[in-house]
């Protein structure tokens, strides 16, 4: 995969035990200052595109799935453990509009980082199916702000033993 991308991003389902918590955020890799530049930037878009009730920030830790030679990003498109937002994860115009944010960051991302003058962002994506008896899954919808990119799905399906997150250390 890291062959055939330029970016990484691993999408997946927030659970927490508090049921009031809410809304996306993203990860990256401490220390990792292109990750932190795409995390910075796919936060920014999904606060846009889906105008959450909690705006969250892009957080820096130590988390497996991201550690790689790539500009990495994990994307939490939202609590699976907050019935309303479960609620919106499951909707496929929702799931559209988070397609559309991450598309729209990507876009962005290409631009800061100098990209666009390499042809395009290639961006490999896990996606992870979790949430309730594997409810919370979405599929990447076609958008025009993804013209251009070259994308790598390697895997699909569920990660780690049913809900929560797989991400290790720092999880």
């Amino acid at each position: 995969l890291e062959n055939q991308a330029d970016v990484f991003l691993s999408i997946h389902m927030n659970e927490y035990r508090s049921r009031s918590e809410s809304g996306p955020q993203v990860f990256y890799q401490r220390g990792g200052d292109a990750g932190r530049l795409l995390a910075g930037v796919l936060q920014k878009h999904l606060i846009a595109g889906l105008k959450p009730k909690k705006e969250r920030t892009a957080m820096a830790g130590n988390y497996y799935v991201l550690r790689s030679r790539l500009p990495s990003a994990l994307v939490e498109c939202g609590f699976i453990s907050n019935s309303a937002e479960e609620k919106l994860l499951l909707s496929p115009d929702y799931q559209r509009k988070i397609a559309e944010a991450i598309a729209s960051g990507l876009a962005e991302y290409r631009t800061l980082s100098g990209l666009t003058q390499q042809g395009g962002v290639r961006a490999g994506f896990f996606l992870i199916q979790s949430g309730r008896h594997g409810k919370g899954a979405f599929r990447l919808h076609s958008h025009q702000g993804m013209a251009g990119f070259r994308l790598a799905i390697p895997a699909c399906g569920a990660a780690g033993g049913g809900g929560g997150s797989p991400l290790g250390a720092g999880d």
